[in-house]
């Protein structure tokens, strides 16, 4: 008897540890034919793809839309709460943020509104904090219960760092810019660490110190942001260096030195010229401020790790020093990787090709490859060249002892590198999860080729480009080539009449994958009529009627991140059209649409392009759907390397 209580003892043990790795074991997410589901590690198919939209697992659940909202899924696939947000995140910290209407607010687990959300922007919890915003830009941190625990004073709160956060200013710009423009540091209760009036400015916590800028009076307005102070953890000021002569602290304490910027020349700065680069080089002093490492020919340092430091000469070479300065072998590399050491090896380059030295400089691993990416501390991508791809370059994995662990057969991958044993890559064009031992677990059954609707949950970066023959009143980029074309007889476009239509009936394809429409502007007047933009997009956005029956937009304008982005104007002459597609919309809300467009009528008479009259002109109304999002979500982009399923 007592042999069967032990042996049911054992099975229901080991049933209910099965239990907990069925309920933690990690999901990642496919898709299949536009939809998305979910494997395990082994490339097992848990989840059916049959979603729209789907977020990762996280605390057990996952946000997915199976038709136009948001609700939470298990892992076995199954809404635990309904789908009935415009958009959802993932849990931290037992909480999720979710919208609707554009309004966000918090719930738990069981989909409970947790308390109503006063504040234009929330954070997710860290620390049991969320940084809000108001609707005047002020930042503070709320509690898990909506208690404004710290008040929203700041005009800039960063992340916290081991439950510490530098924070900027009272937001009060008009009646104390010089409060405003000051630096402290705060716990997650809002007591000052380190308090206002310390520091001038403070970088982020970094391996348990501050590196900051103390006030001092100077004539030089540069020494205002130079570092010369560094704090511990604590608030506790533990070394503060005098940032005369241009010197200037650029590291934390790492292996008991810190990288400095030193100034040559000692000579009174009011006697010398002013600052160049031969005077400036790398240095290296210790917690007491002592100068351990001053040597003019290291113009450029790392920070040191595992007693190691590169320091670059007038050459552009990197030679490996000790923490006595001193110079480990007569080698210099071309390159070095910026992480430096990490247990004991780094990737340098020689003859521009990358290998791995130990802390001695010997090679580990040759100088080989023409590309690497140290993500993970115990494998590392290289890349080969390969004329017959698109990207001219395939990808592979290798150990950190140099055993090929993946042949080069990546085209793509998520520069976050393997996540739970497996690393989502694209391979022969496909989406693929791959295993470190160069298993493809999982590849899509096909290329998404197949046209089909678009269906989002966001406002979409309007896409309306154009180009114009040159005038005296074009300005700005014309790089699309979508030029003005002449009307002809058989186009039967409304006369004396700028004209902003579209045709329904004609459905062509919409970036490459996509349904779309044609749409046409159409001057048919005597008049020169000039479209403003960014660069050489038009300032035309698609429109839907909301459930109030108001007209909104569910674009967006093009926002270009080049420095040298201009605001862009085209003409359109007399019997000239330009034609564009946009997307065939579908989604849960059956509603009406429209375009907006916003021109410039131009007299002859009139040069100066500001002195013209804005209008504003509406094409024809279409049926059409589109999902509750689209009223008001701006993506965030997310760079990993690799588009989003």
């Amino acid at each position: 008897m007592l042999a069967f209580y032990i042996t049911l003892f054992v099975f229901l043990f080991n049933f209910c540890l099965g239990q907990k790795y069925n309920s933690d074991k990690h999901l990642f997410p496919i898709t299949e034919q536009n939809k998305i589901g979910f494997i395990d590690s082994s490339g097992k198919v848990i989840i059916k793809p049959i979603f729209l939209s789907a977020g990762e697992f996280s605390e057990g659940l996952a946000p997915a839309r199976i038709a136009g909202t948001y609700g939470y899924i298990d892992n076995t696939g199954k809404f635990v709460i309904r789908p009935q947000y415009d958009y959802a995140t993932e849990f931290s910290e037992g909480h999720a943020i979710v919208y609707i209407g554009g309004k966000s607010f918090f719930i738990n687990k069981t989909g409970q509104k947790l308390f109503e959300n006063a504040f234009a922007k929330i954070s997710p919890f860290k620390y049991g904090r969320s940084i809000v915003q108001t609707s005047t830009g002020k930042f503070g941190c709320i509690d898990k219960t909506g208690k404004l625990v710290i008040d929203t004073i700041f005009s800039q709160i960063n992340r916290f760092v081991d439950g510490l956060a530098v924070v900027r200013g009272y937001a009060d710009w008009e009646n104390n810019i010089e409060r405003a423009l000051e630096y402290a540091v705060i716990d997650t209760l809002g007591r000052f660490i380190i308090p206002y009036g310390s520091v001038k400015y403070i970088k982020d916590l970094t391996n348990g110190y501050f590196r900051a800028s103390l006030p001092m009076d100077s004539s030089d307005m540069h020494a205002y942001y130079r570092n010369n102070a560094i704090f511990d953890h604590n608030g506790n000021l533990v070394l503060f260096k005098n940032s005369g002569n241009h010197n200037s602290i650029e590291g934390v304490p790492l292996d008991g030195l810190i990288k400095m910027q030193l100034f040559r020349d000692k000579t009174p700065e009011v006697e010398r010229p002013p600052s160049t680069y031969e005077n400036i080089y790398a240095g290296y002093i210790n917690l007491k401020g002592e100068l351990i490492i001053d040597n003019y020919n290291f113009k450029e340092g790392t920070d040191f790790a595992n007693n190691r430091a590169f320091v670059r000469d007038k050459s552009g070479k990197y030679s490996l020093i000790d923490t006595k300065g001193k110079i480990i072998k007569e080698i210099q590399f071309d390159k070095i990787n910026t992480t430096g050491f990490i247990n004991g090896k780094a990737f340098v380059g020689i003859n521009w090709n990358w290998g791995l030295i130990d802390t001695n400089g010997t090679f580990l691993i040759k100088p080989q490859y023409s590309e690497i990416n140290p993500i993970d501390k115990n494998y590392f991508f290289f890349t080969k060249q390969d004329s017959s791809i698109n990207s001219g370059k395939l990808n592979g994995v290798s150990s950190i002892d140099g055993r090929i662990l993946i042949k080069p057969i990546i085209e793509d991958y998520d520069r976050k590198g393997f996540q739970n044993g497996l690393l989502k890559c694209t391979i022969e064009n496909k989406t693929s999860y791959i295993n470190i031992q160069g298993t493809i677990v999982w590849q899509e059954k096909e290329c998404r080729t197949k046209l089909h609707n678009l269906n989002i949950d966001y406002m979409n970066n309007h896409y309306f480009r154009a180009a114009s023959r040159k005038s005296k009143y074009d300005v700005g980029y014309d790089s699309s080539a979508n030029f003005p074309k002449r009307i002809t007889n058989s186009q039967k476009f409304p006369s004396d009449k700028l004209n902003l239509i579209v045709k329904r009936d004609m459905k062509i394809t919409f970036d490459g994958q996509y349904y779309g429409f044609e749409a046409f502007i159409a001057n048919t007047t005597p008049d020169n009529y000039l479209f403003v933009g960014t660069d050489e997009y038009l300032d035309m956005n698609i429109q839907a009627l909301d459930k109030n029956g108001q007209w909104m937009d569910i674009d967006y304008p093009f926002f270009s991140k080049s420095l040298f982005s201009v605001r862009s104007a085209f003409c359109l002459a007399p019997q000239e059209y330009w034609s564009f597609c946009i997307p065939a919309y579908e989604g849960e809300i059956k509603t009406r649409l429209r375009l907006k467009l916003v021109c410039n009528l131009l007299n002859e008479n009139l040069i100066e392009q500001t002195n013209s009259k804005a209008i504003t002109i509406y094409s024809n109304e279409f049926k059409g759907s589109i999902n509750p999002g689209q009223f008001w979500r701006i993506p965030k982009q997310t760079p990993n390397g690799l588009m989003d399923l």
